[in-house]
């Protein structure tokens, strides 16, 4: 796959927490794919940057108001950070805007703006 790397001037993994299981194990999960794209990153010099792309919404077509918990985004977010990559990209559906945006707005106000 170092073919497709050596094309690139920069890695996104997606870090979505599209499951279930418990808390620990989401972030061990995340943890994995940040440090698998570090160590990949680390391949080329000067090493390549990384921009995680994540969302803060569990499903927004059905639930357009359960948004990510504090341990989902200390697992997103946070860890990110904590693991040195370069950004975070936060990424969403334009589905339903009109509808969501009062409640995405209070997240961003309430809780991940915190």
């Amino acid at each position: 796959m170092l073919f497709i790397f050596n094309e690139s001037t920069a890695l996104y993994p997606s870090i979505y927490l599209g499951f279930d299981a418990p808390p620990d194990q989401r972030f061990r999960y995340l943890q994995a794919i940040l440090k698998e794209a570090r160590r990949i990153a680390h391949k080329f010099s000067p090493p390549l940057p990384i921009y995680a792309y994540t969302k803060i919404e569990y499903d927004p077509l059905k639930e357009i108001d359960k948004f990510y918990n504090e341990d989902d985004l200390c697992s997103t977010i946070k860890q990110s950070a904590d693991l040195g990559i370069d950004g975070i990209i936060i990424w969403s559906s334009s589905a339903n805007m009109l509808e969501r945006c009062p409640y995405i707005q209070k997240n961003m106000n309430e809780g991940i703006g915190l």
